[in-house]
């Protein structure tokens, strides 16, 4: 204890005892030399205490130490078994990441084992972390992904603090894809706080050998039931939990054994207080036992999503019979959803579209963007529309998004586009307009003539690339004549810009056909050039085509994948 007891500068100390031993003055034995590297050890884990106190992170309160710990914390809902792309989650990786935190330093130890969310991640895969994990979490709502087996008990570890689960996420493994829960509780543990239940199967989706799901037979999970359940989540399974479906909020289903329209259909008008409803590639098994005027009423949905990436799914057959309230959001996507909506002839009636009175058409959605907002060269293929309406008083009004990345602009799709769009965009009460053409797209052929009496506003993006002195020309007459001949009779237009290479030489088409007496056309401030890697590359400064409300945020949505 050298070190401790001396009056004299400990630095000054310490030099003097180091230069001793290298000296050979003290005759130290094995014993001594085990003492003096306790004692070593002891001195500089509290020189390192202190010298953590001087760091800036250390000055804080424990208090904010701990909100900063649960600010990095993802949302509970992150840790689907499948992402945006359908690549699976690995849990384990989080778990990892916060058994880190207790190994920067003593103190972040401390108010970390002390914080209970930080330690509400339960991987059933992990034993040792499973307990350790469940004594830090003490009363804090539980996040427990499990993987079920017929064959083996599963979540014992769970008994003693089943009441503080909060999102269960169930994966049946492959063994078990085709096994069907019995009439008898599953789970020995009960769940009478669950509020989101996910249930995955690990095997190939539209599997034929295994049984189809029957919407009509839920299975017994638990004893106590699932009274709090509010958000389920169903992928590639042929059954479906008993759970209180008339109280779920959120409902998602994707792939799985096909299911007859009108079991489907049964099965959502039980479903009367959903919100959000997304339906990604459903093998819809048969349409012709629905009757024609039969409707399945979702009076509180604010959103539906139908991800359509399979043929002969039918998906679109939904559109045909749920009706939708006056502010609710449709969104429509995947490779396959332009082929399916093209071909859903006559096109139902929806309701809520006669709210919507702005528009973004955008033919270009995959251009490249920076950080700044600025776009490049735009990518070719595909389309995004999007349209939404006044907010009711309730703050809500109607939304739309037709996300078409398989779009290529032929002669008979744009036809069936052109259908489209008549029919789910009121022309006449569009107060708004964005459009965005790239080349080889037909410039403002979607809008029609003369059709917009109410427009205020209206915003043309053309991100063609330069080319031959004559198809310049063309380029130019053609946006011209198509920009005068859609704005015919928009009597009450007040702004009119076209964002345009050619802008200085679209001065001389601007006439009184355009409805706009001062229009503005952005040229120079629209394209900039800059060098990279002695290459000349093109970006453009445009406004968004984005609309609020009708985009998919994977992070505040995760149930949209």
């Amino acid at each position: 204890m050298i070190f401790l007891q001396a009056n004299n500068d400990p630095n000054v100390v310490a030099e003097r005892f180091l230069d001793g031993l290298q000296r050979g003055q003290y005759q130290l034995g094995l014993d001594k030399l085990k003492e003096l590297d306790a004692t070593v050890t002891m001195v500089l884990a509290f020189v390192r205490n202190r010298m953590n106190n001087h760091a800036s992170i250390n000055a804080l309160p424990p208090e904010l130490l701990a909100l900063i710990f649960q600010y990095n914390l993802p949302p509970p809902d992150a840790y689907l078994q499948f992402d945006a792309k359908g690549t699976r989650v690995q849990v384990w990786n989080e778990v990892k990441s916060r058994i880190t935190l207790t190994h920067v330093c003593r103190r972040w130890r401390a108010v970390a084992l002390d914080l209970g969310c930080l330690w509400n991640l339960i991987d059933e895969g992990s034993s040792e972390a499973t307990s350790a994990f469940l004594a830090r979490a003490n009363t804090a709502p539980l996040q427990a992904h499990i993987t079920y087996a017929a064959n083996r008990l599963v979540g014992v570890d769970l008994i003693p603090q089943s009441k503080n689960i909060r999102n269960l996420f169930l994966t049946i493994s492959q063994n078990d894809r085709s096994t069907i829960p019995s009439g008898n509780p599953e789970f020995v543990f009960d769940a009478p706080n669950v509020e989101c239940l996910s249930l995955t199967t690990k095997c190939s989706p539209y599997d034929d050998r295994r049984p189809l799901i029957d919407l009509h037979s839920p299975c017994e999970l638990f004893s106590q039931g699932l009274p709090r359940l509010r958000r389920l989540m169903l992928r590639n399974m042929c059954w479906i939990p008993a759970a209180p479906y008339e109280q779920l909020t959120h409902l998602f289903i994707t792939e799985g054994t096909s299911i007859p329209l009108v079991a489907l259909l049964g099965f959502l008008g039980r479903c009367s207080a959903l919100e959000t409803l997304v339906l990604v590639d459903v093998y819809i098994a048969s349409s012709s036992a629905v009757p024609h005027d039969h409707r399945v009423a979702l009076p509180r949905l604010n959103r539906l999503t139908l991800g359509i990436g399979g043929a002969l799914l039918s998906m679109r057959r939904v559109l045909q019979y749920v009706v939708l309230p006056p502010t609710a959001t449709l969104r429509v996507m995947g490779s396959k959803a332009f082929h399916a909506l093209s071909h859903l002839q006559p096109f139902p009636e929806l309701a809520f579209t006669k709210g919507l009175d702005r528009l973004s058409v955008d033919f270009a959605p995959h251009a490249h963007a920076d950080a700044g907002g600025r776009t490049g060269n735009a990518g070719t293929g595909g389309v995004v529309i999007r349209a939404s309406g006044t907010p009711s008083e309730g703050g809500a009004g109607p939304g739309l998004l037709l996300d078409f990345p398989t779009y290529r602009g032929t002669a008979q799709e744009a036809e069936s586009l052109e259908q489209l769009m008549r029919s789910l965009i009121p022309f006449e009460r569009l107060v708004e307009v964005r459009y965005r053409v790239c080349r080889g797209q037909k410039p403002l052929h979607l809008l029609g003539e003369g059709c917009m009496p109410a427009l205020r506003v209206f915003r043309l993006v053309d991100v063609t690339q330069a080319g031959p002195a004559e198809e310049e020309e063309a380029a130019r007459k053609a946006l011209v004549d198509g920009v005068a001949q859609c704005l015919r009779g928009c009597s009450g237009l007040e702004r009119l810009e076209i964002w345009n290479r050619l802008a200085a030489h679209l001065q001389e088409g601007v006439g009184d056909g355009w409805q706009c007496q001062q229009p503005t056309l952005l040229g120079e401030a629209f394209l900039r050039e800059h060098r990279t890697d002695g290459r000349v590359r093109t970006e453009t400064c445009a406004p968004s085509m984005k609309i609020a409300g009708t985009e998919v945020d994977w992070v505040e949505c995760p149930y949209e994948w």
